[in-house]
């Protein structure tokens, strides 16, 4: 595996360019200029604040999707009380409405998993991107202070 100076991402022997920023994998030297490194760090910072956004969508989504299902559970049972009451077209427009609430919820909590996804691969962007410049990821805890 050959690794690129620049970004660090790890490559197949035969590779000759690396396919994030397109430099060359050839034996360079080993120190990196302040621009660079700068630059790298940039990279991670919004790598890291773009996880942070998908994350916060795909708990949004999430929220969304329950209150979507809570509802649908709602006039489900709206639904059931107007069969059992013999209102045919009340349990028809509340049965489906149901129907249509739960599809709603399920598409929300996919746009929430797709989110979440995303987050994960900025995330692991930003750790690779810090991993090759040696710098350690400060834990949660000690970003709050």
């Amino acid at each position: 595996m050959k690794k690129c100076t620049w970004c660090g991402k790890e490559h197949p022997d035969d590779a000759t360019v690396c396919v994030i920023d397109a430099q060359s994998l050839a034996q360079r030297e080993a120190t990196m200029s302040p621009i660079q490194r700068n630059w790298l760090l940039m990279r991670a910072t919004r790598a890291a604040r773009s996880s942070q956004a998908s994350s916060r969508k795909s708990v949004q989504l999430a929220s969304a999707s329950v209150g979507f299902s809570n509802a649908a559970v709602r006039h489900s049972q709206a639904a059931r009380q107007a069969q059992s009451s013999g209102s045919f077209f009340r349990w028809l427009c509340l049965h489906l409405y149901s129907k249509w609430l739960l599809s709603c919820s399920g598409w929300l909590l996919g746009r929430s998993t797709q989110f979440s996804h995303r987050a994960r691969a900025k995330l692991q962007t930003s750790k690779m991107i810090l991993d090759s410049l040696g710098v350690k990821a400060m834990p949660p805890e000690k970003q709050a202070e």
